[in-house]
């Protein structure tokens, strides 16, 4: 019996170890339950750590390598806050963080041997799959894809609506769901991506220059300047998923969009580190839930909150919502991102992509009893 099916529509509480013995006993049977080795079922009490233990760090932290693409986007704050607030550190991880300029490059980066895990837009994986390459996603950061299609109003007053993007030049990055947000949004005004001329552009930074310059009329983007070009009213928008509501208007139901994945089926170690990177970013999905701008600003790097602390909290609001709460896949939202990302890659049709292989939830679900998410 799976994970996902023993914990269905059950309430767990967790208690603290009361001796060392039973603390003993209580992480046998997490490490027998994350391992695998069907030593029956999971509860609540071979999860759930007291709070001395939780903020204990390991003297000795088990080193991971992640790679990623546009490390600062949104997307990834998740990661980036467990990272900053030091859930990692609690779970014995050593996160080492590796950007590479496209999804695919930090794919290749784990296929080789350079990185343990990847984080990227979870359709990438579905197209994997139609290679014969087996991923699957570990944990959910964000349900909705957090791009916004938008044109200038000023420069480009005639662009009223998607339909007006026919013949024009619109900036994306070479990976991600800005791609896929904008070929929606055409299909649903009867239009292709061959009706706009894409310019894909390796850094986000590159897009939002190429706009504020006019050497693109329109861009779908996921990053925070988008908020800055909403207060300084330099941008009307054309299609926005930052929301749950807007994200299922435009795809019919929520699409999943940055994700944590590994290749194939692990052995019982890398399972075990998987779990502890999952655990970190759970703790930093259910932390987004409650913080507040404060909160922000006090554990953000000043990197990220530059060039403006103002903007960088619009952009956090405006996004928040698209934030998984739990790091979970729902199938629903699976089988959504095959059916959009099908009709924008036919060879995904012709490989009749499993989609149920390309996720699991039974970290997600660990983590969720753990934190009581």
């Amino acid at each position: 019996m799976s994970i996902d099916s023993r914990h269905q529509g059950r309430t767990h509480r967790a208690q603290a170890p009361h001796a060392p013995a039973t603390r003993r006993h209580s992480l046998l049977a997490l490490a027998a339950a994350v391992m695998g080795w069907g030593l029956g079922p999971l509860r609540a009490d071979a999860v759930g750590w007291s709070h001395a233990q939780a903020s204990a760090k390991p003297s000795v932290r088990q080193p991971v390598v992640l790679a990623l693409s546009q490390r600062h986007s949104l997307c990834h704050l998740p990661l980036l806050l467990a990272q900053t607030l030091g859930f990692f550190d609690l779970e014995g991880v050593a996160l080492n963080v590796q950007e590479f300029d496209s999804d695919e490059s930090a794919l290749k980066a784990v296929s080789r041997g350079g990185a343990s895990l990847a984080a990227c837009d979870y359709a990438v994986l579905l197209s994997q799959q139609a290679k014969g390459l087996d991923w699957r996603s570990l944990v959910v950061q964000t349900r909705t894809p957090q791009v916004v299609l938008g044109a200038w109003p000023r420069l480009h007053p005639d662009i009223r609506g998607v339909q007006d993007l026919r013949g024009r030049r619109v900036g994306v990055l070479p990976s991600g769901p800005g791609v896929t947000v904008l070929d929606a949004a055409l299909r649903r005004h009867s239009m292709v991506l061959g009706d706009v001329m894409l310019m894909p552009m390796r850094q986000a930074s590159d897009v939002i220059h190429a706009y504020r310059t006019g050497q693109v009329d329109a861009f779908s983007l996921n990053d925070k300047a988008v908020a800055g070009l909403e207060q300084a009213g330099m941008v009307r928008v054309l299609a926005d998923t930052r929301s749950l509501r807007d994200t299922r208007e435009l795809f019919g139901n929520l699409l999943p969009g940055a994700v944590i994945c590994a290749p194939g089926i692990w052995g019982a170690e890398q399972d075990w580190l998987a779990q502890k990177v999952v655990n970190a970013v759970v703790h930093a999905l259910k932390w987004i839930q409650t913080a507040g701008p404060s909160d922000l600003i006090k554990v953000m790097p000043e990197a990220d909150l530059l060039p403006d602390h103002a903007v960088f909290l619009a952009a956090f609001e405006k996004a928040r919502e698209g934030f998984s709460v739990d790091g979970w896949m729902s199938d629903q939202a699976a089988s959504t991102a095959l059916r959009i990302r099908s009709q924008q890659e036919p060879a995904l049709r012709v490989a009749r992509v499993d989609v149920a292989r390309t996720f699991t939830n039974e970290f997600a679900q660990r983590a969720k009893l753990r934190f009581r998410v």
